[in-house]
C-alpha cells in the first residue's frame, strides 16, 4: 500500500524523467507512431501485431526508464530491449489482453442485443419515444458493463510489461501482480488517473500538440508507479542529463 498522495508524486517523478532526456523521448514517439502507421496500412494483420507491438514497445520504454533514472541516459535501443527480453512472456500478455478484450466486446454485444429487444418487445411499437429511451437505457447499461469489464483487464496490463522485463516475471505471474498492486492501491490510482484526466484535457486545447508530452508523462509516470509499488520508491529529482 502507498499514500493517496503518491497518485501525485508519480507524475512528479514521470515529470522529471521526461526532462531528463526531453528529445529522445520525442523521437522514440515518433519511431513508435511511424510503426503503427505503418502497420495500419495492412489491413487485417496489420492491427493484429500492432498490439503485440505495443506490448513490446511498451516493455522498452520501462527499460529506458530504468536506464534514465540509473545513468541518465535513454537510447533509442531501448525501446527493442523486449525483442531481445523475455519476449515469449511479452507476447503471451498480448494474446491474453487481445483474447479477454474481444469476449467482453462479444459480451458486450449479447446483452445489449438482448435487452434492446426485449423493450422493443415489451413496449408499445406505436410509442416511439418510449422505445428509444428504453433502448437508450439498454445501450448505456451495456457500455457501462464493458467498461466494468475492462477495468480489471486494464489493471492486470498496466504493470504487466514493466514486470515482465525488469523482474524477469512470466505472463500470468506479472498479470496478477500488476492486477494485484493496482486493486491495493485504488486511492492513489484514483488520485493520478483524474489529474492525467485533467492534463490530457489541458494538452487537446492547442491542436492535441500537448500529448507530445502527455504520452511520454503518462509512459514515465507509469514507470514512476511501478517503482513505487514493485521495488523501492523511485527518487524524486533525478539527477539532470543533457538530453
Amino acid at each position: 500500500h502507498v499514500p493517496a498522495g503518491d497518485g501525485v508524486a508519480w507524475i512528479v517523478e514521470g515529470w522529471h524523467l521526461f526532462k531528463m532526456a526531453p528529445l529522445m523521448w520525442i523521437i522514440a514517439l515518433v519511431v513508435s507512431c511511424v510503426a503503427f502507421v505503418l502497420l495500419g496500412l495492412l489491413r487485417g494483420v496489420g492491427a493484429l501485431v500492432g498490439l503485440f507491438l505495443k506490448v513490446v514497445l511498451f516493455a522498452g520504454f520501462m527499460v529506458g526508464c530504468r536506464e534514465l533514472e540509473r545513468t541518465g541516459s535513454f537510447d533509442l535501443e531501448h525501446l527493442f530491449a523486449g525483442f531481445r527480453r523475455n519476449l515469449a512472456s511479452l507476447l503471451i500478455v498480448g494474446a491474453v489482453t487481445l483474447a479477454c478484450a474481444f469476449a467482453i466486446v462479444f459480451i458486450t454485444i449479447v446483452f445489449m442485443a438482448i435487452t434492446i429487444g426485449m423493450q422493443v418487445l415489451v413496449q408499445d411499437p406505436k410509442d416511439l419515444y418510449t422505445v428509444l429511451m428504453a433502448s437508450g437505457l439498454s445501450a448505456l447499461m451495456g457500455l457501462l458493463l464493458m467498461l466494468a469489464l475492462l477495468t480489471p483487464l486494464a489493471m492486470a496490463y498496466w504493470f504487466a510489461p514493466a514486470l515482465i522485463v525488469l523482474n524477469g516475471l512470466g505472463a500470468f505471474g506479472a498479470m496478477k501482480a500488476s492486477f494485484m498492486g493496482c486493486l491495493r492501491n485504488f486511492i492513489p490510482f484514483l488520485v493520478y488517473g483524474v489529474l492525467m484526466t485533467l492534463l490530457a484535457c489541458a494538452a487537446a486545447l492547442p491542436f492535441f500538440l500537448g500529448f507530445i508530452v502527455w504520452i511520454p508523462l503518462a509512459i514515465a509516470s507509469t514507470y514512476a508507479a511501478y517503482r513505487g509499488i514493485f521495488t523501492e520508491k523511485a527518487a524524486a529529482a533525478p539527477v539532470a542529463a543533457t538530453p
